[in-house]
Order: structure tokens, then sequence, then C-alpha cells
């Protein structure tokens, strides 16, 4: 169980992370709520206060000498307790007392007048201290209402909004801070650890499942829930151990027919010469002959090993084609004649039909090691005429081979069989070559590497054919 362990003794786990992440979340949260609230809060709402006023000034201002400026001020002066003045240069009020209903004259317009003055904009903006009540303060705010022909003759309009005191404001919201802090730390640490503990489950499922898979346990299913990426872990890692599984029973396969392939040739070396050594020693005819069957056994070794290697390249993908142009009509054409030599005196006619010189673009060497695996494959299927047909056909883009035999067929239950190693058909007939079981494997990969489709079409009684097509690029 190491990949258990490795997680089981992690110095941080999923949960502890998910656990502090929202404890740093709602730590966060508080210091801004605790920053805006209370650090900041008389700035935020002298700048509420700034906005309201100005907003205000600025719709009197449109009203100006309209029906509706005076009943404006009046509400806005008695109702609103947003007190507005209208004054010229040297203080003196414009608007008559009894429309504003002001018994008393209010101190903030002497201190109006005593302490401040416009600026270059025809504005003014500033918190003064009231005169009449300890501790309070006004916002005043005052602006060019209307220039007259001479300075002395403007009129300017004045508001003034009193400010509360933030002090027994904040203290209600620090002790509600407090309270909100607490309730919020103690629900972040009660969430934290059930969303950890929902989302860490099926990963703890998973790598427990996951550690019998280790051991080489294939009949296990992993299973996700909860949230959909455990899911598509789920589904991925149950793909993945299918194929684990294949691959499995695919390797012992192949060692165990790599044994067995081994083991014949092995018993008859150690066969023969140990009858040199005890019979056919001072015999010269029986010892070659003997010799003759150790050097075959031999070369079918060699061959075995070389296919064997050569199918460990091909699916590891460490070998890569080196292309070029070549007359695939000129060299079938020679592989064919290469056969015919050596076979005719047994009988073996080879028919080849393509009237025309077809180029494609081809690794030399491996594409000639399909041609004769596929033929050797049809000498060995065929039937008793011993006929043998290759044929290339030009198609639109591509070139056809068809490499045709005359034999017994193939199941149609294990057409797909054919291509897999050591794969060999239940036949008796007496075959030319023993053959690895290697060979339609080797051009199956070989194939694949020229991205090109291949096939075999046959039926029982009538025969086999392998196919194959390959990209033309032109012709000679």
């Amino acid at each position: 169980m190491m990949i258990k362990g490795k997680i089981k003794h992690a110095k941080y786990g999923l949960k502890f992370k998910i656990w502090s992440y929202f404890l740093l979340l709602i730590i966060f949260i508080a210091i801004l709520m605790w920053m805006f609230q209370i650090v900041f809060f008389n700035q935020f709402y002298l700048r509420f206060k700034e906005r309201e006023i100005k907003n205000i000034g600025s719709i009197l201002m449109r009203e100006y000498e309209s029906e509706t400026f005076y009943g404006k001020i009046y509400r806005k002066t008695n109702y609103d307790s947003l007190p507005i003045r209208i004054f010229n240069k040297k203080g003196i009020a414009v608007l008559s007392s009894s429309i504003l209903e002001l018994s008393n004259p209010d101190p903030i317009d002497i201190i109006l007048f005593s302490e401040s003055e416009l600026n270059s904009s025809n504005e003014i903006f500033h918190v003064v201290d009231n005169p009449s009540v300890e501790g309070s303060q006004y916002m005043v705010y005052g602006i060019l209402l209307k220039e007259g022909k001479n300075e002395k003759d403007n009129i300017y309009l004045y508001i003034f909004s009193q400010l509360a005191s933030m002090d027994n404001t904040a203290s209600v919201l620090k002790e509600q801070l407090v309270i909100i802090t607490m309730i919020s730390l103690v629900f972040a640490i009660i969430l934290s650890f059930f969303i950890s503990y929902k989302l860490v489950k099926p990963i703890s499922l998973l790598t427990d499942t996951a550690g019998q898979l280790a051991k080489g346990n294939y009949d296990i299913t992993f299973q996700g829930g909860v949230y959909a990426e455990a899911d598509s872990l789920a589904d991925a890692l149950n793909y993945a151990t299918k194929e684990l599984s294949k691959t499995d029973k695919l390797r012992r396969k192949l060692i165990s027919n790599i044994s067995h392939e081994l083991r014949t040739p092995l018993t008859m070396i150690k066969a023969y010469a140990e009858m040199i050594r005890d019979l056919s020693g001072s015999n010269a005819e029986k010892r070659q002959a003997h010799i003759n069957v150790i050097i075959d056994e031999t070369n079918r070794l060699t061959e075995l090993v070389n296919d064997i290697l050569d199918i460990s390249k091909y699916e590891s993908g460490t070998t890569e084609l080196e292309l070029s142009e070549v007359n695939v009509t000129e060299m079938t054409e020679n592989v064919i004649k290469t056969f015919s030599e050596m076979y005719s005196k047994d009988g073996y006619e080879f028919i080849f039909d393509c009237n025309e010189k077809l180029v494609a673009e081809v690794d030399k060497k491996k594409f000639k090691q399909v041609l004769y695996n596929l033929i050797i494959n049809a000498i060995n299927y065929t039937g008793s005429d011993k006929k043998v047909y290759v044929s290339l056909k030009r198609m639109d883009k591509l070139i056809r081979f068809e490499f045709s035999d005359s034999g017994n067929g193939i199941p149609s239950d294990q057409l797909d069989k054919v291509w897999d190693s050591f794969y060999r058909l239940t036949d008796c007939k007496p075959r030319p070559f023993a053959g690895t079981g290697l060979g339609l494997s080797i051009v199956k990969n070989i194939l694949e590497m020229h991205n090109a489709n291949f096939g075999i079409i046959s039926a029982e009684g009538k025969g086999s054919t392998v196919w194959f097509e390959i990209k033309k690029i032109g012709q000679s």
C-alpha cells in the first residue's frame, strides 16, 4: 500500500488545507468589515453627506428664479432640518425671516462670514463647529447662486447639514462586528470540516482502490460520486484498469508463447548436439546432417529473436520511418521473382497482376518486409493448387495491394485475431515456412506507421485475401 502510505503520512492533508482556506477567507472578510465599518466609517459618512448637499445645491441652482424655488428651500429648511441661507456679499439675508420661519439669528451665519471665503470656483466646502451646541458640527456648502453686475450684487447659496456623532454608532458597530466575526469563524470551521469530508471521501476511496490495483488486483471498480471531477477520475481509472488487465494478459500470453517457441529449437539443438557427441562423431555423413539441423534450428531462433525485437521497437514507438519515393511495382516484382526462383521447383506458382508502374513514399526496407511476410503467409495457407495471387491496383489517390491464396479460408470469428502475435490458424497442412507467429503482427505495425488502411477478406473454403492501401504520389 505504498500509494496509501504516501498520502496518509503527508504533512498537510486536503482536509486541513480546505479548513485553513475557509478560515483565512473568513478572517480576511472580517478584517475588511472592520476596516470599512470602523476605521474608514467616518470618512465614508463625510463623503456621503458631501454628495448629498452638493446634489441639493445643484438642484436649487437649476431651479433658481422658478416658481418652485422658494417652496423647496422652505421644505428643506423647516421639514428636512437642512438649513439653507441665501446671502449677498455683505452677509445680509436675501430671504425674509417669514419665509424661513427663523425667530433668532443662527450663529452659523456669523461663523460663515468670519471664517470662510468662496474659492476661485465660487464655492466652499468645509466642516465647522456649532457654537450653540458643544460637540456639534455642521457641514457647510456654499456656492455662487447669481452673479450681479458688481461683486457686491452677487447672490450666494449656503446649505448647512448637521453631522451626527459617530462615537455611539461606532461602538454599536464594533459590538455587532465582534458577534458576527465569532459566529462566522465557528460557522466556517464547521462548514469547512463538512465540505472537506465530502470532498476527501471519494479521493480516499479511490486511493484505497488504487492500492489494490498496485498489488495486481484487476477485479476492482473505482467509485466516484459527490462531484463530477471524482466521477471523471473514477472513469479514467476504470478504463486504465481494464487496459492494464488486457496488457497483463497479453504479457503472460507473450511470455508463454515465447517460452514455447524457444523450447522446441533449443531442445532440438541440445538433442542433435548430444547425438554428434555420442553417435555420429565419427560418421561424417550423419554428423553433417545433425549439424545442418542444429544450424537450421539456430537460424529459426535467430529469426524469432529478430522478430521479437522488431515487434518491441514498433510497439514502443522507438523506430522511425526513412521515407523515400519507391517504385512499388518494381519492388513487388523483384520480391515475387525471388520467391518464384526458390519455390517454382516445388510446384508453387506466383501470379502477379499489375499493368503500370506505381510510385509511393515508403520506408524501403520496412515495406519490403511487409511484402515478404504477406507472400510467405499466402504460401503457407494456399490450397493444393499452390497458387499465390498478388495484384496492384491504381485507385483515385491510393494504391491497393492484394495478396490472395486458394486455401481453406479463415472462420469469421477469427478474422480479427490473425493480426495478434503468435496467433496461428489450426491447419494440419505442411508449410514451407515454419514461421514465428509474428509475421502479420509485424505487418500490422509497419502499415500503421505508414498510415495505411488494411484488412482481410476471407470465407471458409474460398481462400483469403490480405489487402492494404497506401497513398500514391505519382506513376512512371
